[in-house]
């Protein structure tokens, strides 16, 4: 009895990684590939993705020959790095890692195990209150506090949204925050009308959304600063009016006539 191999077969001989990965950073797969096959592997690649996650990459490996050779180009196994860059925003948990490699003649697939940590972890998002009661025409002062727990130094953008009717400054539009620390931005809200304002502030961190955080605003009446100078202005109309009737009836009046004694003689 004569047993040959097949004629195209590839064989993933082991995978390293580490075993976990925080999300924002990148893990790299060593993978060793060989041609179990009886003929010659050809432009062999191997990838490793993510379904999940919805990311993937490849790279190429080469031709493998049936048996190691001489030549050191002529040999049945290489060893291929594969680099996958997690999300920033992956949600925290296990994941299956698909490792692949493939030619135009075979493919073989292994499955490796992965946990994703510390997604948002390396910065929080921590405000006070979110909701205030104001006149239109009065500032109401919001804040947000942001929390660097990465052991790195950080650069947050600040984005405030836009809505009808109100006016949002904030204080700082880019805040850089030192590794372990954090920092307060505050923005002032004002508005002409009264209604009920919702509206958010973005935070965010080499473009990806750390956090979108609400904000209500209750605008009613006018304020009492509004409200004294409209009555300061009343008094000093009536004031006016009044001095310019007291004028007139001055000017209105005839002067009384001397009474002419005439120089008598005895």
């Amino acid at each position: 009895l004569e047993v040959q191999r097949p004629n195209h077969e590839l064989e993933i001989l082991s995978v390293e990684s580490d075993d976990e990965v925080r999300a924002g950073e990148t893990i790299f797969f060593d993978v060793v590939v060989k041609n179990i096959g009886l003929h010659e592997a050809e432009d062999t690649f191997v990838r490793a993705s993510i379904p999940t996650l919805g990311i993937s990459k490849k790279v190429f490996l080469g031709d493998l020959t049936p048996e190691d050779q001489a030549n050191p180009d002529k040999e049945n196994s290489e060893e291929g790095r594969i680099y996958l860059a997690i999300p920033s925003d992956a949600t925290a948990g296990v994941y299956d890692v698909e490792i692949e490699t493939f030619n135009d003649d075979s493919s073989t697939k292994v499955t490796k195990m992965i946990v994703v940590t510390g997604s948002g972890s390396d910065s929080q998002v921590i405000t006070g209150a979110t909701t205030k009661d104001f006149a239109s025409g009065e500032t109401a002062r919001y804040s947000l506090t942001i929390v660097n727990t990465d052991n790195t130094i950080k650069v947050f953008e600040i984005v405030p949204g836009s809505i009808s009717g109100l006016t949002i400054e904030s204080s700082d539009s880019i805040v850089a925050v030192p590794a372990g620390s954090s920092k307060t931005v505050e923005f002032e809200v004002t508005s002409s009308r009264e209604g009920n304002y919702e509206f958010s502030v973005d935070v965010l961190s080499s473009g990806e959304l750390v956090k979108s955080q609400g904000f209500t605003a209750n605008v009613e009446g006018t304020s009492v600063g509004d409200n004294a100078a409209v009555l300061l202005t009343v008094v000093l109309a009536i004031i006016f009016v009044v001095l310019l009737i007291v004028l007139i009836v001055l000017l209105t009046r005839k002067p009384n006539k001397a009474e002419d004694f005439g120089e008598s003689y005895y």
